[in-house]
């Protein structure tokens, strides 16, 4: 069940931008400038781990 659910979530994609989008905002000032620089792969991995949580 666990290999399961760790493929749906890194195999699926999502429809939008919006999860990365909020999950930018909430990091908020913590990261000023440098969420410029947030790489594409950081932010699949940040969606996996909050998927897991």
């Amino acid at each position: 069940p666990m290999l399961a659910n760790f493929a749906i979530n890194l195999l699926t994609i999502p429809a939008s931008n919006a999860y990365c989008e909020r999950k930018i905002s909430e990091l908020g000032d913590t990261l000023g400038m440098r969420q410029l620089e947030i790489k594409l792969e950081l932010l699949d991995t940040l969606q996996c781990l909050e998927c897991w949580r």
